[in-house]
């Protein structure tokens, strides 16, 4: 593809968040990277999370929200310029899981849309240099999202969040006073 031909798909994939998924696969370890397949619930999922400036969800397991919030991510990651993500669960590893998400479906998409830098490129961050976007790991501390300034805030799996209503304190500020930041919350 010619690079106004990929900026043209990126303009699209920013457009429509439907969009991006046709390039989307997945790959839960040891297995094969699978084309992702868009339920129903899932469809309405991605459209309330563009349109919702606070959800509150308590979801059953392995219907696949961790996915779809991993796949926002990197969407936004790749289209939004300054985009900065906080991604909170109950501990660190549970954390740096969901962020490996966002990585695992970058790893899987077409080589002609690997465009930018990725720096930061850890297990606690991942984003794009010459975007200047990123997605920060933290545990659900005490600490967690103080003074932090995100366009969208994640706390997944916050039913097992020792410290969940402090943090929902700290980053419902820093979502609070924009029109366009988001507060997402998965039970």
């Amino acid at each position: 593809m010619t690079r106004d031909e990929v900026l043209k798909e990126y303009a699209l994939i920013k457009a429509d968040p439907l969009y991006f998924l046709k390039y989307v696969k997945i790959q839960e370890p040891g297995s094969l990277a699978l084309e992702y397949e868009l339920w129903p619930h899932l469809k309405d999922f991605f459209g309330a999370m563009e349109v919702f400036k606070l959800i509150k969800m308590v979801k059953s397991k392995q219907i696949g929200i961790s996915w779809a919030i991993a796949i926002r991510a990197l969407r936004m990651l790749l289209t939004v310029p300054g985009a900065n993500i906080l991604e909170i669960s109950s501990g660190e590893e549970e954390s740096k899981k969901l962020l490996k998400k966002s990585r695992i479906v970058y790893d899987n998409l077409p080589e002609w849309m690997k465009i930018w830098t990725i720096e930061p490129d850890s297990t606690e961050q991942f984003g794009f240099k010459e975007l200047k976007s990123i997605a920060r790991a933290l545990p659900s501390t005490k600490k967690a999202g103080i003074g932090e300034t995100a366009g969208w805030v994640i706390h997944d799996e916050a039913d097992f969040h020792e410290y969940f209503e402090l943090n929902v304190g700290h980053t419902l500020a820093t979502v609070a006073d924009h029109p366009d930041k988001k507060l997402t919350v998965v039970s």
